[in-house]
């Protein structure tokens, strides 16, 4: 018999095993057996830790094993999806090197593992996603981000926050006009979704550009997009210009420049970003992968692996967020991310199979899931949790919840949610990119099956100002600024966990305010407290600051802080007297648990405005009936002209361990000598640690010094010397220093 043969046998004999096996699998896992660990982890989890509700039957195919078999991976899974109706989801573990794409037209996709003719073209048959990884150990950690993501996912309505990013009206080559539909088709999405959950539009077209020598920059954007992802958003929907290292051409978010500043303390947000080649992993290193290798920067993302149009895009993401997104929150639609995605690609599909718009085909397969495709959701379903008739000023507002359970408020402007109007004429003389004045090409909206008109103006709507927050159990009383407008009416959006992984959200429009008096609010004169901390230390004058320059404020005062921005009453930080750029951090308040006197904020400081070595920083808060507090501080940046500062051990004295501190301005792979010593200049104690992890922060030796000498005896109380020598791989010194420590054994 030969080998052909053979292989046929072993194959049908192994299809008749998972017939009688694994008949009910939901969830297969295709990788190599260099993976093994990573396979076994997600699969446990589906099969056995999550919660029950959740769990899915899984199972884990080798390529290695198919290979023996001589048997094709397509035909596979057809075969088994023959066997198993059951069968609804597929993972890939591997980069492009270990399980090797599928490519329809030239465009990387995964979707081609399942597919199947309908028509005049494949269509997938099972949510897909992959883990890019290049070897186990990059896998189990983005294995075990979705674990923690499930399990114990961050308490609060971040969960159900959507940040829109959306490219400006400016590129080489386009006209103005053509450019619009970056804007509208994001204005589309808040138009639809903002009844249901909290946004923040950070649209490009609303913000300065500065100009360099090559193009145009947006700083001010830049900033907002990552402090409002540092601040916590569970998902973010970026349409516009990129490659799979920039976001738009004015390079609002780059892999290289941006990704160390993303931290959202375990807030991991859903990205899903609408633009060219994010996701094109083929031979690069590109923006998604690197988002997901990132600790706490994405949990998912939803993205292209090539090229796209602006119709293609579109097509997908109105089916996603305007459809299957809003079908999830407002019906109870008990789905995963997969099936969001994977019905929204549907939608685009048949759309093109039906010739009403053929050429969508390629927009729907350029749509890939880097992540797990059964991802559970943790985006709050609506439903009524409470009735509020009416709101007072300067009168306490109450509350009452039937739960247990954590909820939180946001109450915002709803007057203030206006169209904002963009004139293209302003300014048009400081971009001259051709066809400026030109209607040429305008784009199609497949929404009314017109283009849109040819004018000089874009309407898009701003949210109004953020009157309050907090959160609280069971009740809330709560007071509303002083100077809200009585003949106005808010919007409230009302948060409520009902488990570990499942909540509610509700929004109450259309609230009417009522004016009344501060008569229940203690006189109070005094603005709110506010602190200063970098590095998990408070900052006083002459603190050090180095880069990153990722700072922490804390407030607190016997009233409500004010949020709103009414009247400029708002909370904000300027660099030298420089208050014309003050950045507003209102949005990134985050409330202290059951508290709205007392929050604090993240933020990150570009490298450019802390340039000189000494800055003086200033800090503005008000509580709600416009008390103000200012916080002024000296800073003196060691950063500018020392390549390692901020060396110390802690603590010090010490009587059971000790750390060796230092940070590098320029990190790079190290090679660290650290020596100790007596009064004498005896060497007592000697470390080497070859460091080739790039970072700014090391501490050696790792494990911590405990005293000990080389014989492994307790040293003597006293003073001590140590001697600091950091040297870059290939022998040139970086660093050499000497200082002291007290070992004191109680």
């Amino acid at each position: 018999m030969d080998s052909m043969k053979i292989n046929k046998i072993k194959y049908i004999f192994t299809l008749l095993i998972f017939k009688l096996v694994f008949s009910n699998t939901e969830y297969l896992i295709y990788t190599t057996k260099d993976f093994t660990g990573a396979a076994n982890l997600i699969s446990d989890f589906h099969s056995n830790e999550t919660h029950n509700e959740l769990r899915l039957n899984s199972e884990i195919i080798y390529k290695e094993t198919l290979d023996s078999l001589m048997i094709n991976i397509n035909s596979y899974i057809s075969d088994y999806i023959s066997y198993n109706s059951d069968l609804k989801y597929l993972l890939i573990i591997g980069d492009e090197f270990n399980i090797e794409p599928q490519f329809f037209y030239g465009t990387a996709t995964d979707d081609l593992f399942s597919s199947t003719m309908v028509g005049n073209y494949p269509i997938p048959r099972l949510i897909t996603g992959r883990i890019i990884a290049e070897n186990n150990i990059e896998a189990e950690f983005q294995i075990e981000k979705i674990k923690n993501y499930v399990m114990n996912p961050v308490s609060g309505i971040w969960r159900n926050k959507l940040l829109l990013i959306s490219d400006d009206e400016y590129q080489n080559n386009n006209s103005i006009r053509e450019e619009k539909y970056h804007t509208y088709f994001s204005n589309e999405i808040f138009e639809n979704l903002s009844n249901f959950i909290p946004i923040r539009t950070l649209y490009g077209a609303n913000f300065p550009k500065i100009q360099t020598s090559d193009w145009y920059l947006q700083p001010e954007l830049t900033q907002k997009i990552i402090n409002s992802i540092n601040s916590g958003v569970g998902l973010i929907n970026y349409i516009g210009h990129g490659t799979h290292e920039i976001l738009s051409t004015e390079n609002i978010l780059s892999l290289s420049r941006d990704i160390d500043l993303l931290n959202t303390d375990g807030q991991s947000p859903i990205w899903v970003v609408g633009t060219c080649s994010f996701g094109d992993y083929i031979g690069k290193d590109c923006f998604a992968e690197n988002l997901l290798k990132t600790e706490n920067a994405a949990i998912a993302i939803i993205s292209t692996t090539n090229g796209i149009s602006p119709e293609s895009n579109w097509h997908y993401l109105k089916s996603f967020y305007n459809t299957h997104l809003k079908n999830y929150i407002q019906n109870n639609a008990n789905q995963r991310l997969g099936e969001i995605f994977f019905n929204s690609k549907q939608s685009a599909l048949n759309l093109a199979n039906s010739n009403e718009y053929p050429n969508n085909i390629y927009g729907g397969y350029r749509f890939n899931i880097f992540g797990d495709p059964a991802l559970p959701l943790i985006i709050s379903k609506a439903n009524n949790i409470t009735n509020l008739d009416s709101i007072y000023i300067g009168q306490e507002n109450q509350i009452n919840l039937q739960s247990d359970l954590f909820s939180e408020i946001k109450i915002f402007n709803e007057n203030e949610s206006k169209y904002n109007t963009y004139n293209y004429n302003i300014n048009q003389s400081d971009y001259n990119p051709s066809l400026v004045d030109s209607c040429i090409n305008f784009p199609y909206n497949p929404t009314t099956n017109q283009y849109y008109s040819c004018n000089d103006t874009l309407k898009f709507i701003v949210p109004g100002a953020k009157l309050y927050q907090n959160n609280f159990l069971n009740s809330l009383n709560f007071y509303i600024p002083l100077e809200v407008d009585n003949n106005n009416y808010i919007k409230l959006y009302i948060y409520n966990e009902t488990s570990d992984y499942e909540s509610k959200i509700q929004c109450i429009n259309n609230i009417p305010i009522s004016l009344s008096n501060y008569q229940n609010i203690s006189i109070d004169t005094t603005g709110p407290e506010i602190r200063l901390f970098f590095d998990n230390n408070e900052l006083f004058n002459n603190g050090l600051i180095f880069p990153p320059y990722n700072f922490k404020i804390e407030l607190k005062d016997d009233l409500p802080l004010n949020l709103s921005g009414l009247n400029y009453h708002n909370i904000r930080l300027w660099i030298d007297n420089n208050q014309t750029n003050s950045i507003i951090l209102n949005d990134l308040f985050i409330n202290e648990e059951n508290s709205d006197t007392s929050g604090k904020i993240y933020i990150n400081i570009p490298d450019s405005l802390l340039n000189n070595e000494i800055h003086n920083l200033h800090i503005e808060a008000w509580d709600i009936l416009n008390n103000q507090s200012v916080k002024n501080i000296r800073l003196n940046n060691a950063a500018l002209d020392k390549k390692v500062f901020n060396i110390y051990n802690f603590p010090n004295p010490f009587s059971n361990i000790t750390y060796f501190t230092f940070n590098l301005k320029d990190p790079e792979p190290i090679d660290v000598d650290l020596r100790i010593f007596n009064k004498n200049g005896t060497e007592i104690a000697y470390f080497n640690e070859i460091i080739n992890e790039i970072k700014n922060f090391h501490q050696v030796p790792e494990q911590g010094f405990d005293g000990k000498d080389k014989n492994n005896k307790t040293i003597k109380n006293g003073t001590y010397f140590y001697n600091l020598k950091i040297k870059k791989m290939n022998g040139n010194l970086i660093f050499d220093t000497i200082k002291t420590f007290t070992f004191i054994k109680k």
